[in-house]
């Protein structure tokens, strides 16, 4: 899941640059990355929200602890 984020992120990045200054043939695919992108975040966060109710720890490892004093 972290690798397509990122790889889409890097792709609307990379298309987005091109449709700008080079070439506006590229706007469609760079809206498909767009859309995609977001495909990804709701599916990351609704896998978030189902660790939640399971409460299997999962969320607890990815969320930092405070510094004892």
């Amino acid at each position: 899941m972290h690798r397509a984020l990122y790889l889409s992120v890097l792709g609307q990045a990379a298309t987005g640059f091109v449709s700008s200054y080079l070439w506006k043939g590229v706007v469609p695919f760079h809206q498909m990355l767009w859309n995609l992108t977001l495909t990804l975040v709701n599916l990351h966060v609704l896998a978030v929200a189902i660790h939640l109710v399971r409460r299997d720890g999962v969320v607890g490892k990815m969320v930092p602890r405070r510094a004892e004093r």
